[in-house]
């Protein structure tokens, strides 16, 4: 009984490692997405990081309804309603914040199809980076891609949370 828990341990962990990128990637994608209009035009000064994910998948339909079809099409989004989504920790991106508290907060997906999406939610007071159960507001999606040993911006979106 012991073996199997432990299998099963090493199965999760080994899971959650192939889904996890260095600091030195996420820092150099979160410094392509300081250079967007979009960051630019907010004025952000600071900015945090959580530990927890955010779902690809969930994310990656929005890019897909924005027209980015052909980016996705290992995923079945014609009659797609949402995943149920567990998040995993990632310390490696946790370790990218400025500050323990602000406005400004970037979450990270996991990494699917060497592409991976960090998404800025904007708050009206510092807090800490945990992310909410229900965020009313606009949010900001950026699409990376890793290849030739980088990391690309292919798309950005704003989102509007309802």
């Amino acid at each position: 009984m012991k073996k199997h828990i432990t299998i099963c341990m090493l199965v999760i962990a080994a899971i959650q490692l192939q889904a996890q990128e260095s600091t030195e990637l996420y820092l150099d994608a979160i410094k392509i997405l300081k250079q967007t209009t979009e960051y630019t035009s907010l004025n952000i000064e600071e900015h945090t990081s959580g530990s927890q994910t955010v779902s690809f998948t969930n994310l990656a339909y929005a890019f897909w309804l924005d027209g980015m079809d052909t980016r996705f099409k290992d995923k079945n989004f014609e009659n797609f309603y949402g995943d149920l989504y567990i998040p995993i920790k990632i310390k490696e991106f946790k370790a990218t914040k400025q500050k323990g508290r602000s406005k400004a907060q970037f979450y990270v997906s996991e990494t699917e199809n060497n592409m991976f999406i960090i998404e800025l939610l904007l708050f009206n007071k510092k807090c800490k980076a945990k992310y909410p159960t229900f965020y009313n507001g606009r949010s900001f999606a950026f699409l990376f891609e890793k290849r030739d040993g980088g990391v690309f911006l292919v798309e950005s979106l704003s989102i509007q949370n309802n």
